[in-house]
């Protein structure tokens, strides 16, 4: 939510030299990750669409990996920190095998008539 809270607060400051590794606009690239790391990560601490969130995290999260960070997993630059993209993406495989959990919005939704 660190990620999320920067790019929210700072997104005009950010909208010029964001990385465009899908080569579809410096502000789109932005919006999708301000979204992944902002918007999904309260739906999967709620866990409201929990999955759905896990999924759209995932792919940005893969996308910076594999486009930004060049699939490094260890590295001597600030900027390569692969070895924690790995964690953070075999944490969203977890709840996404395991789902939102028994205290979620989603399963109050499914308990409820």
């Amino acid at each position: 939510m660190k990620h999320g809270y920067e790019k929210v607060f700072t997104f005009s400051e950010m909208a010029q030299y964001f990385f465009d590794p899908l080569h579809i606009g410096h502000v789109p690239s932005l919006i999708i990750a301000t979204i992944s790391d902002s918007l999904c990560s309260f739906l999967v601490l709620f866990g409201f669409a929990t999955r759905w969130a896990c999924i759209y995290m995932f792919c940005n999260i893969f996308v910076a990996w594999a486009l930004c960070h060049h699939f490094i997993f260890w590295g001597r630059m600030v900027g390569d920190h692969g070895e924690l993209i790995v964690l953070y993406l075999i944490f969203l495989i977890g709840i996404l095998v395991a789902g939102p959990g028994t205290y979620s919005v989603d399963a109050w939704l499914e308990r409820k008539p």
